[in-house]
């Protein structure tokens, strides 16, 4: 077996041939016990709080204390069975003694797990907390970003736009991995809307724009920290300019430090006008204050988008981030950063233009920019300057992998002339 590993090993050398993750992963049936790289994974928080949770593995799998890397339990079939916390321990179907986290690692890359009926690829650690269980989804960063989409893109895109979407996916996945490795979990399903495997297949154009760019992220020439890799974003229509991560959110997110103007979007921003009132009084149980009696907002200098509202009570003034009074008040309704207010008869009026919050590659030049022939690497440096497009891998793959997709979108532009 050996001699035929490294035979087909010289053979690839000699063709010249790229073996990426994927194909080194659907080798390793007859080759043997995969020793290549493993792909790189998110751990996603998708249950918390619980007293129990009913979990199903669709084949083989392995059981594991995390804590401390022995194995505690091993089938060949499948098993469902609801986990619930112990005394002294944790028990599904069978108990597990002083054991707190469990890892359940199916055999085979094609078994999945079924979390409250809720279909998930990858593996599962399950932590017990004071009486109470969380449930995390480890899985393959290239699955998640097709997850994700899915749930946020139930219409199809542009093929260039797509692949551009799913570029800042990657990105942003990457990075959250990296900034929080040491933590339990990465990111919050809730926030994300990850609902799991079941809605994989609605739209094959994001399968395909996730496969045609895979492990292609931007990195930030300008911050190699973390790789490179950046809190990346999407936002609806930015309405003629874009606002920098780190003035939005108030955090650092190693992004790009600059906004962007975006010609077409400003062109078109009287078409995404809109429009509401709501009573102060709901405005003020919304946020969970005594009463509203005055209401100013805090607007970036170049973007003009509001970064957060200031709310006088009558005996205190409260600040609240954009993303929180969005929140509150509904994204149905304040559906941008870009707006104003008019208080008027204790009815508060929000007059706005555009989409999301501002951050990020604006969705609606992307169509645009696609439609007129621009790839996704020349749509993404518009709206992240001083950016790039890296593989995730070693240098060597990286400039092979990036030169080849490049080339690919070359030729298509030769066939269309």
């Amino acid at each position: 077996m050996k001699a035929k590993v490294l035979s087909l090993f010289y053979l690839l050398l000699v063709a010249g041939a790229f073996v990426d993750l994927g194909a080194w992963e659907e080798s390793k049936s007859w080759l043997g016990k995969q020793t290549g790289p493993v792909a790189p994974k998110i751990k996603v928080l998708i249950a918390e709080d619980l007293d129990g949770v009913y979990l199903e593995v669709t084949g083989g799998y392995n059981v594991y204390d995390p804590n401390t890397h022995k194995k505690l339990a091993s089938r060949f079939l499948k098993k469902g069975c609801f986990m619930q916390p112990m005394r002294g321990g944790m028990k599904w179907g069978e108990e597990f003694p002083d054991v707190f986290q469990l890892l359940v690692q199916p055999d085979h890359p094609k078994t999945t797990i079924l979390v409250n009926g809720t279909q998930y690829k990858g593996a599962m650690y399950i932590y017990q907390i004071q009486s109470r269980l969380y449930v995390v989804n480890e899985v393959d960063i290239e699955d998640y970003v097709k997850t994700q989409l899915a749930a946020e893109y139930t219409q199809g895109l542009d093929q260039e736009a797509m692949a551009a979407v799913a570029i800042v996916a990657r990105t942003n996945a990457y990075f959250q991995s990296a900034a929080r490795r040491e933590n339990f979990w990465h990111a919050d399903a809730k926030e994300l809307g990850y609902r799991g495997i079941a809605s994989h297949n609605v739209n094959p154009e994001i399968t395909n724009a996730v496969d045609s760019t895979r492990y292609l992220v931007m990195v930030n020439m300008n911050n190699r920290d973390l790789d490179g890799t950046f809190a990346a974003k999407v936002t609806g229509h930015s309405a003629g300019r874009t606002v920098p991560y780190h003035i939005m959110y108030r955090k650092d997110g190693a992004a790009p430090t600059k906004g962007v103007t975006a010609p077409y979007a400003a062109m078109d921003k009287a078409s995404s006008s809109w429009t509401f009132s709501v009573a102060v009084d709901d405005v003020a149980r919304a946020l969970k204050v005594s009463r509203v009696e005055d209401i100013q907002a805090r607007i970036d200098g170049e973007s003009k988008k509001v970064l957060a509202v200031q709310i006088n009570t009558g005996n205190s003034k409260e600040e609240f981030s954009f993303h929180d009074l969005q929140e509150a008040l509904g994204k149905n309704r304040l559906r941008s950063s870009d707006f104003s207010m008019a208080l008027k008869d204790n009815v508060l009026t929000f007059s706005g233009i555009g989409d999301g919050d501002g951050v990020g590659l604006c969705l609606f030049s992307a169509k645009v920019l696609a439609s007129k022939g621009k790839t996704a690497e020349e749509i993404l440096e518009q709206f992240f300057p001083a950016t790039r497009l890296e593989l995730v891998d070693s240098e060597y793959t990286r400039s092979r992998h990036v030169a080849s997709y490049m080339k690919e979108k070359q030729l298509q532009r030769a066939q269309q002339l």
